[in-house]
């Protein structure tokens, strides 16, 4: 949800699942090519009730941090991602099993 308020009309949003080199993580990537993170503001989105929405309540990255964690996994934001001058990349990764 969070990438589809980012982009523009036209913007591009991709997600893709898939094992890791070796097969014991599932990696859950999702990638937009809006404005990005402010540089300011990169562990601070994963803060309960941090919103840079007006009407945002500030909740959806703080649960899903939490989902991940309860499952043994990690959840990490890259903005930019390495490349690219914006947008925003999202890694989660789960074990397997």
């Amino acid at each position: 949800l969070n990438a589809l308020h980012a982009v523009e009309p036209g913007g591009e949003i991709q997600v893709t699942a898939e094992p890791d080199e070796i097969g014991e993580h599932l990696m859950i990537r999702v990638w937009d090519n809006g404005p990005g993170i402010d540089a300011k503001q990169p562990q601070e989105i994963f803060d309960p009730f941090f919103t840079t929405r007006e009407k945002g309540t500030g909740l959806g990255l703080a649960i899903v941090k939490k989902i991940v964690e309860n499952q043994s996994g990690e959840i990490v934001a890259e903005s930019p991602p390495h490349g690219r001058e914006t947008g925003t990349n999202f890694t989660i990764r789960i074990p397997m099993e």
